[in-house]
């Protein structure tokens, strides 16, 4: 049920975030909070992240890696993130990485040559900073999920466990 204790402290951690701006530009600490989401498909990680979002009047930001390559991130987080306090969304990670190395299909486009992970952790944690962006990372297979990006304080502030959803959890959500 997505009721546990694990998912409502997360939402209380997101909304003690959302508080925090004044305190962290106060004390020079980057303003951002990044949560890894892992559970099965219909699990209710998406739309969690869409209730906190409408709950903060925060705008969401999709991001489909499996479609980019790094100047297309880039440039699109770079878009996202004079939009902030925003929400910067990336489902299923584990279709687009497995470990660091890209596993989505190409799309033949000539523009296209597809996505390196190192693209993905500058955008998220690099030497430019984004102040309030609230980033939902979500996965069904938390063992395909880089290290690099799951262990990382800063990058990934918490990974929330989502199980499977009986009737009074999806009423709750």
């Amino acid at each position: 049920m997505v009721t546990t204790r694990e998912v409502r402290t997360l939402t209380e951690d997101v909304r003690r975030w959302f508080k925090d701006r004044a305190w962290c530009a106060e004390h020079g600490i980057p303003w951002r909070a990044g949560y890894l989401y892992e559970g099965e498909p219909g699990s209710g990680k998406t739309s969690h992240a869409r209730s906190l979002a409408v709950e903060l009047d925060l705008p969401i930001h999709v991001f489909d890696l499996a479609t980019m390559n790094n100047e297309d991130l880039r440039s699109s987080w770079m878009r996202m993130s004079s939009d902030a306090p925003c929400m910067a969304l990336i489902e299923d990670i584990d279709r687009v990485f497995d470990g660091d190395v890209n596993v989505a299909p190409q799309s033949g486009l000539l523009t296209s040559s597809g996505l390196t992970f190192n693209a993905l952790l500058n955008a998220i944690d690099g030497i430019e900073r984004h102040d309030g962006v609230l980033l939902v990372v979500t996965t069904n297979n938390l063992h395909k999920v880089d290290p690099a990006l799951r262990d990382r304080r800063g990058r990934i502030d918490g990974v929330v466990h989502f199980g499977r959803l009986d009737r009074a959890g999806r009423v709750v959500l």
